[in-house]
């Protein structure tokens, strides 16, 4: 057998191959060392997918998160609080739930800062409980491994009520890196 395409690989990593296709695909894979590592990274596919999420997240996909990985904490912060998203643990993402007063909100907006108040992502619609008056926000060891984000960072939340902009909290999440 040839080296396989990665159309070959992913048919195999979902199950859609015959037994046979499987099984002659395995004897090369085991014995090639690029295509052992090229299967790798193509079985690594599903479980990055399942963690590509946006940055504020509702509260079942929260729970979806932590029912594919137990390392993932859901931490619950007051405004003005700091919390900590751990990676060192190897988890893929932490769950920072903002709790604030959403009474009557219509929206609610999220701006990421660095902790000078430079903002790193502009305004957010994000999607909120204001029944249980929480915002829960995704971080992802992702960006701390590419240093796409600083370690230390503010959201500052914001609520539209009956057409009106209104502050409802800062909020401080300092991450420790994934090693």
């Amino acid at each position: 057998m040839s080296h396989p395409s990665g159309e070959l690989l992913a048919a195999y990593w979902l199950g859609e191959l015959s037994e046979a296709d499987a099984l002659a695909l395995e004897e090369h894979v085991f014995g090639c060392g690029p295509c052992t590592t090229a299967s790798a990274r193509m079985a690594a596919l599903p479980r990055a997918l399942a963690f590509a999420v946006p940055p504020v997240i509702t509260t079942a996909e929260g729970t979806r998160l932590q029912a594919l990985d137990a390392r993932v904490v859901r931490t619950h912060i007051a405004p003005g609080a700091r919390g900590l998203a751990d990676f060192s643990g190897g988890a893929e993402a932490q769950l920072m739930v903002l709790e604030a007063d959403l009474r009557g909100a219509e929206r609610v907006e999220v701006t990421l800062c660095a902790r000078d108040g430079t903002p790193l992502i502009p305004r957010v619609d994000a999607p909120f409980d204001a029944d249980a008056g929480t915002i829960t926000v995704a971080c992802r060891g992702y960006y701390l491994k590419n240093q796409a984000l600083p370690l230390e960072i503010t959201l500052q939340v914001e609520a539209i009520v009956a057409g009106e902009r209104r502050q409802v909290g800062t909020f401080d999440i300092d991450h420790i890196p994934p090693v």
